[in-house]
């Protein structure tokens, strides 16, 4: 099943690229929109710029994902942190973030093999532009690193980075994992609260801890929109890395699509917290050391694929089938004036940060 729905998700991305590719030419016969959404990236202290115009860019993922003020609460100290179940042993934060400059360096030199990370992930990172996403493990110690890059071109090109990121562009309103990245401390912080509140699961799942870091040599991107949101213009500045650190997790096993109790658990979690969580099911393990259930994802998944409504689902297959369809009317069978639509109707499932910092209203 899993497979087949890989196979149509992709079959109708192929189409959508044929027909719906943002960087297309307009017909010299199709009238200019004056107020057609346009983004604008550039680096900071910068006069070059590099602009996409397109009906599918929402103003959420661009503007109100980020809350830099937040993550920075969140950051990771240059102190002891102790291991994930032994608190006599630590490791001090600033000596996480060396390694982290140096390989932050060994990319940039184009290495393949590094000092002190291995690889775990790497299908959403382009090695030839430094860009995208990619998940090491520390050689050294008990934690995790995703490390998110980008610069002004790449950012707003959806198309050199795989498969995923091309499917997200058109569902979320032209998110990419460089802005999803930046909801998963503040997602995780949500869903142990919802856990928390439930009786079937506040003593059954868990959560690594998470922290956010900017690495010593950082450049910053300017975001200047125009006519997204129903706003003349806004600009935001964000990060072109960043750093999710996380603690470890040691699996007695990985759940598996070919198990219909792993399947009926992995989804009665996710609508029970309101699909905060992408309910994939290599995001849920049974951790060695507890014996819970482990959530090691807390991407805010309303936002990758932009759901505008609270939803449950059956089944794999139904979950399934409506990102499908999803994906389908958002790119082929969505109006303009329904997309501009959405930026005036609240959204139940857009990412809520506390009150002293943001003007939002937390549905």
């Amino acid at each position: 099943m899993k497979y087949l729905m890989k196979r149509i998700i992709y079959c109708a991305t192929i189409v959508i690229l044929l027909v719906c590719r943002p960087s297309a030419g307009r017909s010299i016969h199709r009238p200019h929109d004056p107020k057609m959404p346009t983004l604008r990236v550039s680096w900071e202290g910068s006069d070059k710029s590099y602009v996409v115009k397109s009906y599918y860019l929402q103003e959420y993922p661009f503007f109100k994902v980020a809350n830099l003020s937040y993550l920075m609460r969140h950051e990771l100290p240059d102190g002891p942190i102790s291991y994930r179940h032994d608190n006599q042993r630590t490791v001090n934060g600033a000596e996480i973030k060396k390694q982290i400059d140096r390989l932050i360096n060994e990319i940039h030199e184009k290495k393949t093999k590094f000092t002190d990370f291995v690889v775990l992930q790497d299908k959403d990172f382009n090695r030839n532009s430094r860009c995208g996403l990619i998940v090491l493990k520390s050689k050294h110690y008990p934690f995790v690193v995703k490390l998110f890059m980008e610069h002004p071109e790449s950012f707003i090109n959806p198309y050199n980075k795989g498969i995923e990121p091309i499917f997200f562009y058109f569902m979320g309103g032209g998110v990419n994992r460089h802005l999803t990245g930046l909801t998963r401390i503040r997602n995780r912080e949500l869903v142990l609260e919802k856990l928390a509140q439930s009786p079937t699961w506040k003593d059954q799942v868990d959560i690594p801890q998470k922290w956010f870091l900017l690495p010593t040599k950082n450049r910053w991107m300017i975001l200047k929109g125009y006519h997204i949101g129903h706003k003349e213009y806004q600009e935001l500045k964000i990060p072109s890395v960043y750093c999710i650190v996380e603690e470890a997790v040691e699996a007695d096993r990985k759940f598996s699509l070919k198990s219909v109790d792993d399947r009926s658990r992995a989804l009665d979690l996710c609508n029970d917290i309101q699909l905060n969580i992408d309910p994939h099911i290599t995001n849920f393990i049974i951790e060695k050391e507890t014996k819970k259930l482990v959530i090691i994802d807390t991407e805010h998944f309303p936002t990758i694929v932009g759901l505008e409504a609270r939803k449950t689902f059956p089944s794999y297959f139904a979950w399934y089938s409506h990102l499908v369809g999803k994906f389908c009317k958002d790119t082929l069978f969505t109006t303009k004036r329904e997309r501009r639509l959405k930026m005036s109707n609240p959204n139940p499932n857009h990412l809520c940060y506390p009150k002293e910092l943001t003007d939002e209203t937390c549905l």
